[in-house]
């Protein structure tokens, strides 16, 4: 517990993760994918030009900053998990894990090294994809603020991404179970939230559903967090393909009242519940791993009383910033 992270095995790993032409080729179709998008969203923009509608330059540069985002957002909430959905099963498929479990490194250890790792190549893919974005720097409008405030929301919905992977691979011990239970839940959390809003939103008379529907959906708080960066106008247009698809995943996110464009800040509950959510997924994979460690189903470690004491103060933050992000319901 004093050493928190093995730097050992987090070296082990990124040679095992970067060794062979698996990372390399799927940098490659990652890239290829966002070059596409890219060209795309700089064709649909210059077709809208072309047909005479009135867009400057700043909102040139908005229409490729939110496409480009939901693009490179929608990648990485796929890609986030499979980066460690076999980092604990593969150890189980080798029968290495019962000697990983001999070495004298805690568990914490193990299971922190590992989703490091996870993060550090979603982290590459990230940095990969920030030489695109130079496209949206030749036309501005876009502000820090607005850069921060999606980078935020990209960073902490793609870390539960990490965790998730990480658990199903402890809680199943397979790779293929914990990779289709991970992404049915990834599937069953965008695709069921985003139904259950436009479900709402028709029989409702076309309203705009409650924020409470896709709170939990991390493509609709990244148009949230996008949706301040379009300008009303361009919003209600509904010409642009790119900003059709940011109309779509903001169901619950944007309200319309009286002609008025109301964002509401889903994007705040959204971090604070998928930082909850990671620490309560992290202390089960770790508690589950401890058990097999010390070979017995129910104690108490050291472990989970510092988590334990971790997400009291999680909790105390939340209830004093509750103002802050129930803004956002």
């Amino acid at each position: 517990m004093i050493n928190m992270l093995s730097w050992p095995i987090v070296s082990k790993e990124l040679r095992t993760q970067m060794r062979g032409s698996r990372p390399a080729v799927l940098l490659s179709i990652y890239i290829g994918l966002l070059l596409l998008a890219l060209l795309w969203l700089y064709n649909a923009v210059v077709e809208q030009v072309n047909l005479g509608s009135p867009l400057v330059s700043a909102q040139i540069g908005q229409v490729l900053f939110i496409g480009l985002t939901i693009a490179v957002q929608t990648l990485l909430v796929f890609l986030a998990p499979a980066t460690s959905v076999n980092s604990i099963s593969s150890e189980h498929e080798r029968y290495t894990f019962d000697i990983l479990m001999a070495t004298p490194l805690a568990a914490v250890q193990i299971l922190l090294a590992k989703l490091l790792v996870a993060l550090a190549f979603v982290g590459l893919l990230l940095v990969c994809a920030l030489p695109l974005f130079s496209m949206v720097v030749l036309f501005g409008g876009v502000e820090l603020a607005d850069l921060g405030r999606v980078l935020l929301t990209v960073a902490i919905t793609n870390l539960l991404g990490c965790v998730l992977g990480l658990f199903c691979s402890v809680v199943t011990r397979q790779t293929y179970t914990a990779t289709l239970l991970c992404y049915a839940l990834l599937i069953a959390i965008i695709g069921g939230t985003l139904f259950a809003a436009n479900i709402w939103s028709v029989t409702n008379a076309q309203a705009s559903a409650p924020p409470e529907y896709v709170v939990a959906n991390p493509l609709s708080a990244t148009a949230a967090a996008l949706a301040s960066v379009q300008p009303p106008e361009v919003i209600n247009i509904g010409t642009l393909r790119p900003v059709a698809i940011l109309g779509l995943l903001t169901q619950g996110t944007v309200r319309v009242d009286g002609g008025a464009v109301t964002v509401v800040p889903v994007y705040r509950a959204t971090w604070v519940l998928y930082g909850g959510l990671s620490l309560v997924l992290f202390w089960i994979s770790l508690h589950t791993v401890e058990a097999v460690q010390m070979r017995r189903a129910w104690f108490v470690s050291r472990s989970d009383m510092v988590l334990a004491g971790l997400l009291v103060l999680y909790g105390v933050g939340v209830w004093l910033a509750r103002e802050w992000w129930l803004a956002g319901l």
